[in-house]
């Protein structure tokens, strides 16, 4: 089973146009699985054996209580359980109500995930810094690569047109380079798209 990191260099040896064959040939595979992986919108993941416990019977009831209650203790979970008539351990429970909490957080946070150079989130936020007469707000610009993760925070006069693009002539001269696509968040500025 091939691991996501070379998933996402496939996929992206095959964005900057380069043939199955060569990307087989660079990641030490056949062309064909190369082109498994290229072709695949999402990464390999190992299928887990299926396997039953007691507590799959329960699996609606744990889930329905955890959704209301995510803090809920297994050992209350257990106890619950024991009165609809559960008659497993409590160590099977433990192990259910972790995997359940695993899966609701999962789907909490989806993490969105680029190509290298495709995409940039942009955002101003508002600060509190410590100055000579106190607190002051002080207004920041901060920039997120999708693929990489690199944060670039820069302090700003305003939260106005003439900063933004300040701050990102600033932040894609450090890194070298400009994004295919800008994500904004809420933008409060008004923004004229201009097309060549």
């Amino acid at each position: 089973m091939y691991k996501e990191m070379v998933w996402m260099n496939a996929r992206s040896m095959r964005a900057q146009g380069m043939s199955y064959l060569e990307i087989g040939e660079r990641l030490g595979m056949d062309r064909r699985t190369a082109k498994k992986l290229c072709l695949s919108e999402t990464p390999p993941h190992p299928k887990r054996r299926e396997r039953r416990s007691k507590a799959d019977d329960y699996e609606e009831v744990i889930r329905a209580w955890l959704e209301n209650r995510p803090r809920m203790k297994a050992t209350l979970i257990f106890e619950r359980l024991r009165l609809l008539g559960y008659e497993g351990s409590y160590s099977v429970v433990k192990r259910k109500v972790a995997e359940m909490r695993e899966e609701l957080s999962r789907r909490a946070t989806v993490r969105f995930e680029t190509l290298p150079g495709h995409q940039a989130q942009v955002d101003f936020g508002l600060a509190k810094a410590r100055v000579l007469s106190g607190l002051a707000s002080v207004i920041l610009l901060v920039v997120l690569l999708g693929f990489s993760r690199f944060r670039k925070t820069i302090l700003c006069p305003h939260q106005d047109r003439a900063s933004l693009m300040w701050g990102l002539s600033e932040c894609f001269h450090e890194v070298g380079g400009v994004p295919h696509e800008l994500l904004f968040d809420n933008p409060t500025i008004p923004f004229a798209m201009v097309r060549n």
